[in-house]
């Protein structure tokens, strides 16, 4: 079971949606997050078609995070959403194991931002324990190393943001791949890692090989983000050469938005 989280950066365009069709097929993801669609209803049925998730998704508010997900493999329960995230519980058919996750999509407002972290710390009392995932844009880094070129980081929300996932009991899932996950795509480079997924020790415990590549971007300036609960291949030393080619990802072709999306 493989779950996606990913800022597509819009999903209106024809050849976009089919872009995003071939990549989410072919990958036979479990659960997909897709942040910044910019879907109405009427697209996110004609999306939704494409990718053949019949009656297994949720849009919500002004497009700004979509969920679908594989019926015959999962049950999904919306539990609570707001403009920037969404939570759910998960039932995984084949394991029988019930965990939740939480997508976000966080507002390049700093004080709605605060909004976010402050979510995202009560759902941590809600989950009593139980395994817990948080992945998707948090349009923030949590170290002064995790962006290149461009402004300093302002170290005040960056301590907001850590204080945020120290308080919820989170960390980072183990990440393979170009993790600067953010490009601006232009000649004046700028590269960040706005995007990650944090996982409880309760997911870890439950997955203990579960780890997240980050993919080449594509159509997007995100780099999306597969989970694999567990992995098809040996997580120790010897097999990390498999990754290699991501340290050789597109992201060092890239040119091209100045802002942070």
């Amino acid at each position: 079971m493989d779950s996606l989280f990913w800022n597509v950066r819009g999903s209106n365009g024809a050849m976009k949606q089919l872009e995003l069709s071939r990549f989410i097929k072919a990958h036979k993801f479990s659960f997909v997050s897709l942040m910044e669609t910019k879907l109405d209803i009427e697209g996110h049925q004609v999306l939704k078609r494409k990718l053949r998730f019949h009656n297994s998704s949720f849009l919500s508010a002004e497009g700004r995070l979509c969920l679908f997900w594989n019926s015959a493999l999962v049950d999904v329960s919306i539990l609570e959403h707001s403009p920037q995230h969404i939570h759910c519980s998960i039932f995984c058919k084949q394991t029988s194991r019930i965990f939740f996750v939480t997508s976000v999509y966080a507002s390049n407002l700093y004080a709605e931002r605060l909004m976010l972290w402050k979510i995202i710390t009560q759902i941590s009392t809600k989950v009593n324990g139980s395994p817990w995932i948080v992945g998707g844009d948090y349009n923030e880094v949590r170290y002064s190393s995790e962006k290149f070129g461009g402004r300093p980081v302002h170290q005040r929300r960056l301590r907001k943001f850590n204080s945020c996932i120290e308080e919820s009991g989170l960390f980072d899932l183990k990440a393979y791949g170009q993790t600067l996950s953010w490009n601006n795509r232009q000649d004046s480079r700028i590269m960040c890692r706005l995007d990650r997924v944090l996982v409880n020790a309760s997911f870890t415990n439950s997955y203990p090989h579960s780890l997240v590549h980050y993919l080449a971007p594509g159509i997007s300036d995100h780099s999306p983000m597969q989970v694999s609960y567990e992995p098809a291949f040996p997580t120790g030393p010897k097999p990390f050469k498999y990754f290699e080619m991501w340290e050789h990802s597109d992201h060092r072709s890239y040119k091209g938005g100045a802002t942070w999306d």
